[in-house]
């Protein structure tokens, strides 16, 4: 069972080796407006995203962390098959200006993470990953 963690609380489970920042990901994109005026759409803002690795459960795990401006409480963004992390590029801002942190990692074995030592990609896996990281 996945359990939101409190700011300031320690997870479950163990985090080996250390955080760190990789690469930036940018991303600019053209999103159709559907107003009364018959607009043709609009440019949302050019978001920059820093991408850090951790290792988690001996698998390389990609992921972006946005912190809010006290924020309470952390929202966990999970891709599906086959996507990657960058499916939520368009919700992080968002999300981060409603008030959360917010935390979008690629699974083991998708996007910038890497392969699982141990095979495993099954939901359970995934699942623990995700409460360590």
């Amino acid at each position: 069972m996945i359990r939101p963690v409190a700011l300031g609380q320690q997870p479950q489970g163990e985090i080996q080796g250390d955080v760190l920042e990789r690469s930036l990901f940018s991303a600019q994109f053209q999103t159709p407006l559907h107003d009364d005026s018959g607009g043709a759409g609009r440019i949302v803002r050019h978001m920059t995203f820093t991408t850090r690795r951790a290792m988690v459960n001996n698998a390389d795990i990609a992921f972006w962390h946005e912190r809010s401006k006290g924020a309470t409480q952390v929202l966990v963004c999970v891709h599906g098959w086959p996507e990657s992390k960058r499916i939520f590029s368009r919700v992080v801002e968002p999300l981060c200006d409603a008030g959360y942190d917010v935390v979008v990692p690629d699974l083991r074995g998708f996007g910038e993470s890497g392969l699982a030592p141990d095979g495993f990609y099954d939901v359970v896996s995934h699942a623990r990953d995700i409460e360590a990281l």
